[in-house]
């Protein structure tokens, strides 16, 4: 428990001590896949269950992946969003 804690905590001060762009660029650095290479393999997984056996959802994550880039929810319905109309709360405690 008290591990756990502790890493909760590290993590917390990497993430607001060190900046997002770094952060990005450590991760590929440690993980080696970028966004646009992790989509190409994504839809070429998909591409090849197409002669096997594809489930629906699957399927419409391939069209979508085809014509947009790669996001958290691969579906049509993250374009009714607008970002910047969505009102952030922020507990007092962090």
């Amino acid at each position: 428990m008290v591990k756990r804690l502790y890493i909760k905590y590290i993590r917390n001060i990497y993430r607001w001590i060190v900046p997002l762009k770094t952060r990005r660029k450590i991760e590929f650095i440690l993980f080696g896949v970028s966004k646009p290479k992790l989509r190409r393999k994504i839809i070429r997984y998909l591409e090849s269950k197409l002669e096997n056996k594809i489930t629906s959802e699957e399927l419409e994550v391939l069209s979508f992946l085809i014509s947009n880039p790669l996001q958290v929810f691969p579906y049509e319905f993250t374009r009714e969003y607008n970002a910047e109309s969505v009102k952030v709360e922020y507990d007092r405690h962090f």
